[in-house]
């Protein structure tokens, strides 16, 4: 599932970068797809052992959700509105 999920992802960054500029924004999207997999990994196996698996987990999708709502946040104060 993650696999299609990537591939659909791709494309669409793929349609919607310019030209002149695709493949520094592919490099972008992958660079920071390959980080946004490894950090929390790193992150809970190295906090894993000073409070456990389940705190590790805990704590790192807290995090993550905290990050998401800022992103989320951040998408919609840029994104023009339209009307319609």
């Amino acid at each position: 599932m993650a696999g299609l999920s990537f591939t659909g992802s791709l494309a669409t960054v793929n349609q919607i970068a310019e030209p002149a500029h695709r493949g520094r924004v592919l490099a972008a999207y992958v660079t920071a797809t390959c980080a946004g997999l490894a950090i929390p990994a790193i992150a809970v196996g190295e906090a894993t052992a000073k409070v456990g698996a389940r705190d590790a987990t805990l704590y790192c999708a807290v995090v993550l959700g905290a990050l998401a709502l800022l992103a989320l946040t951040a998408v919609q104060e840029t994104r023009p509105l339209t009307t319609g």
